[in-house]
């Protein structure tokens, strides 16, 4: 992984102005110049143009869109991504940007940053505030340290007692606060992956509303193409076969069903389900041209096959 020091890349300036010409990705985005974005997978950023921290530990990513840039700390373990001259680096630093009124010292950079640390929702805000409280009490007792050193004659019993407690008092803060950095990591991590959680949640009720509407609209054509089993790019079909109401399933498998027959198609394993009072479903072996007919069947048996058909017996 290449290593660039942000010294060498950025041109520090007193005062930028947003200038197109910077490359095809800076001029998409920063007309969005510290606006809240979502992008395609709902994953929330902000763009700040002209606006990136000095930071020696970035790493380059090569290859990538500023879109694919901007997506990476919604799947890896990073706080900020940074576009300069149509390349992406990666960084562990939460950059905010600059204060209001201040100038912007970085023309043609586009630092991108997690909308959710611009919320305030951050779940971590607890670890921090303890961590503060502990940086402030180290500071205290080494102020407290330095002061009984200074004061504390050789061989006085007193002042070196106090000195030793001080020294355990010291130890201990920085004991603390190790213990209040490590959990502020697991928090950020915790609250990612709950992020990420959320997203594929999000997908799969997008792909059940879609089989839902399918399967909504395949409802309103029982009858219509009689004795049809079919499969057409994996859309759902029904048909009906010795007067019950049978529904195709592209793409899906009923597990643990034993005892295959070769030498039929799909329609015809069907047709000879239908002729059987205690056949509730077939599944199609598509490679091997083997059918399997099941007695029984529950929804949670089914998985998804690039390999299998499924015909179930609806009525």
């Amino acid at each position: 992984m290449v290593r660039a020091g942000i010294a060498f890349l950025l041109p520090l300036t007193s005062h930028v102005l947003h200038v197109a010409g910077w490359g095809p990705g800076y001029d998409k985005v920063c007309p969005n110049d510290g606006e809240p974005v979502s992008l395609q997978s709902g994953y929330k950023i902000r763009y700040l143009c002209d606006d990136c921290p000095f930071d020696t530990t970035t790493s380059v990513r090569h290859g990538l869109t500023i879109d694919e840039c901007a997506e990476l700390c919604n799947k890896e373990d990073c706080k900020g991504t940074m576009w300069w001259k149509e390349k992406c680096y990666v960084s562990n630093l939460k950059y905010l940007g600059v204060n209001e009124g201040e100038p912007k010292p970085a023309a043609g950079c586009v630092w991108m940053t997690a909308q959710r640390y611009f919320d305030g929702k951050d779940d971590c805000s607890t670890c921090l505030k303890e961590k503060d409280e502990c940086e402030e009490e180290k500071r205290q007792c080494q102020a407290s340290l330095h002061n009984c050193e200074e004061t504390c004659r050789s061989g006085d019993e007193e002042c070196e007692k106090k000195r030793r407690q001080c020294g355990r008092d010291l130890w201990e803060c920085e004991k603390d606060k190790n213990e209040a950095e490590d959990n502020e990591r697991k928090c950020e991590k915790k609250l990612a992956d709950v992020v990420k959680e959320n997203d594929n949640l999000r997908d799969s009720l997008h792909e059940c509303q879609k089989d839902l509407s399918e399967c909504q609209k395949s409802c309103g054509s029982w009858g219509t193409v009689d004795g049809e089993i079919k499969c057409n790019s994996g859309s759902l079909t029904t048909a009906t076969l010795n007067g019950h109401k049978w529904l195709t399933l592209c793409g899906f498998i009923i597990n643990d069903v034993k005892k295959g027959e070769t030498g039929m198609n799909l329609k015809e394993c069907a047709e000879k389900c239908s002729q059987e009072d205690n056949c509730k479903a077939i599944t199609y072996d598509k490679k091997r041209g083997e059918c399997y007919r099941a007695r029984k069947f529950k929804t949670g048996d089914m998985r998804y096959s690039d390999y299998y058909d499924t015909v179930l017996r609806l009525t």
